[in-house]
């Protein structure tokens, strides 16, 4: 496969299966890891286009693994996407380095349209006032 490369990072097996099955058929999945730690690594590893991170994980939460990631990788986009709706986590991800945002139970109709607008170098998810 030729498109961009990504990396999946939840702690939820289930979770990282379903989210590849979202994307799987126009993205290459270099890695699936359940840990910030391992993300952190991998990405420095991969030199992925683009990291799809939860917040919520043992050990090196979401948002330090996207700092890490950021200084080791400018390039590097990264999406978060996260059970979290509440406002204070979504600006924090985007202050982490973060440029997108989805919300898991919106993943099937906005994961898609959110890694196409952080690849053509947009925000997607951030809010507004």
């Amino acid at each position: 496969m030729n498109g961009p490369r990504l990396i999946i990072v939840d702690d939820s097996a289930l979770m990282r299966q379903i989210i590849e099955s979202v994307i799987n058929s126009e993205y290459e999945v270099v890695a699936s890891v359940a840990d910030g730690e391992t993300a952190v690594s991998a990405a420095a590893g991969l030199g992925p286009e683009l990291v799809l991170l939860d917040i919520s994980m043992p050990g090196v939460d979401g948002f330090e693994a996207a700092r890490q990631i950021k200084r080791a990788s400018p390039v590097t986009s990264i999406i978060f996407v996260s059970d979290h709706r509440e406002k204070c986590y979504i600006e924090a991800g985007f202050s982490a380095g973060g440029s997108g945002y989805v919300v898991k139970s919106k993943m099937t109709s906005e994961l898609l349209p959110a890694i196409q607008s952080v690849l053509a170098g947009k925000e997607y998810g951030r809010l507004t006032a």
